[in-house]
């Protein structure tokens, strides 16, 4: 699961996609008033920027995306969307741009109504065309990032509809699902790690292994289990090479990149023959797409504000809606080569359809018990011609990347490494006064070394419960 990238930013001119050619789609600063001289239309469409040039990127919480559907940071249940060409996408931009110090006529917010071409991702591009697109897949919260991660391992937020990045978590999630069905299951992470926040879970050491040291040794030996789940890289490291997650304002070649190198591990490997590659967004990230996200049903009763969250900032929301639609990618020799699906989809999909695939009866929540999976496009027999590799297309990186050592984190970064040091502290092991890491390789070392000791703590707790 990567982040942050709506349909239309990545794939909106996809040939046979349901993308930006379906327009014209635009919008402007303003939507309440007319376009002008000092209203300007943008539209939808120009070539997309690879990192950010102002700014930390488009707003994405759940108040950011209300003004982006709706021009209102609060809206009412069952309130009707704005046509799509009065949408607040540009009007949204322009705050965050202002939030970070970027005002007046200096302010570009094209950005976030721009498009990539084919092929200037050349791995996702090459993904798609040789495997299944598909291009009516929703994330489940008109939000940030953390809640719909959790979604995809449990199929409800518990109520978080804002980032939380190490609260306790006790729900059910697919992973126990899969071991009580006598099915195996990893985490391979980088520095960042959500499914740690699972205290059901959180105590199985070995289920947690560090992606670069691990994840291609397992594939090359045979020995990946039966459910993996990857997290990119959040934080540039010196050691382990720049962002992979494709947050904004990073670079996103890097992410394209992983996308080729875990497609080579696992085509080289041999368990090929029996997988499924499934690579997906989080949430749109702010920008523009033009599709109308479908009502929702809550998964479990829970509204946002969750239970304990006495944050003044915490939204109000009753996770009766999806969020905008996000690329998705289904890989495996069992794929068609060149298909643009259609089926309506979301994150809670793919648990619906790794049950089908195993055998595991029952669902998580109401979200996932809603959910269409998509089993029907498996083939009746594995193909023989998918590409060995896509390491030969994957894109070239800017002449001279940041360095990490020197490279201020940006926001989001400081809002996780901060999170996660409230949260391990208290830890035998814990950084009480510690300075908080300033520079992206400070981040990641600092996350993969505390995520990594809070999940040495908890497992030994389990062992002496």
């Amino acid at each position: 699961m990567l982040e942050n990238r709506a349909f239309d930013h990545l794939f909106g001119r996809w040939p046979g996609a349901a993308g930006i050619g379906t327009g014209p789609w635009s919008n402007r600063p303003n939507p309440a008033l007319p376009a002008g001289a000092g209203n300007r239309v943008i539209a939808a469409g120009r070539p997309a920027q690879f990192s950010v040039a102002q700014g930390q990127g488009p707003g994405h919480s759940l108040e950011d995306t209300n003004v982006q559907l709706f021009t209102s940071r609060v809206v009412a249940p069952g309130a009707v969307l704005r046509a799509v060409n009065d949408r607040g996408f540009v009007e949204n931009y322009l705050q965050a741009l202002a939030a970070d110090g970027v005002r007046g006529a200096v302010a570009d917010p094209s950005a976030v109504m721009q498009t990539f071409t084919t092929g200037q991702l050349p791995a996702l591009s090459a993904l798609a065309q040789n495997f299944v697109l598909c291009d009516q897949w929703f994330a489940e919260v008109p939000g940030p990032t953390m809640p719909n991660r959790l979604y995809m391992h449990a199929a409800t937020s518990a109520g978080w509809a804002r980032n939380e990045w190490s609260v306790a978590l006790d729900s059910v999630t697919i992973y126990e699902q899969l071991q009580q069905s006598g099915h195996t299951w990893a985490v391979y992470f980088s520095d960042q790690n959500e499914v740690a926040q699972y205290s059901r879970i959180n105590t199985q050491r070995a289920n947690f292994k560090l992606y670069e040291s691990s994840f291609a040794a397992d594939a090359s030996a045979g020995r990946l289990p039966h459910y993996s789940f990857i997290i990119p890289r959040f934080a540039g490291s010196a050691a382990d090479g720049p962002v992979t997650s494709m947050h904004p304002p990073q670079d996103v070649r890097p992410g394209d990149q992983l996308a080729a190198e875990v497609y080579a591990a696992l085509r080289g490997g041999p368990q090929w023959p029996q997988c499924l590659y499934v690579l997906t967004f989080d949430e749109h990230g702010g920008y523009f797409d033009h599709a109308d996200p479908p009502a929702a049903v809550n998964p479990d009763g829970i509204d946002s504000p969750a239970p304990g969250d006495t944050a003044a900032f915490a939204p109000a929301f009753a996770f009766d809606r999806l969020g905008l639609r996000v690329p998705t990618l289904l890989v495996s020799p069992y794929l068609p080569a060149g298909l643009v699906y259609s089926k309506p989809l979301q994150h809670t999909s793919l648990l619906v359809t790794v049950r089908t695939l195993f055998g595991i009866k029952g669902a998580l929540t109401r979200r996932d018990a809603a959910a269409a999976g998509f089993e029907e496009l498996f083939l009746d027999t594995p193909r023989s011609d998918t590409p060995a590799t896509l390491l030969a297309g994957a894109a070239a990186l800017q002449e001279a990347p940041i360095d990490p050592t020197r490279a201020a984190a940006d926001d989001f970064m400081r809002e996780m490494a901060g999170q996660w040091r409230g949260a391990t502290a208290a830890l035998p092991s814990g950084t009480v006064g510690a300075i908080a890491p300033a520079t992206q390789d400070e981040v990641h070392r600092f996350l993969r070394s505390e995520i990594q000791a809070f999940l040495d703590f908890r497992a030994r707790q389990g062992i002496s419960a």
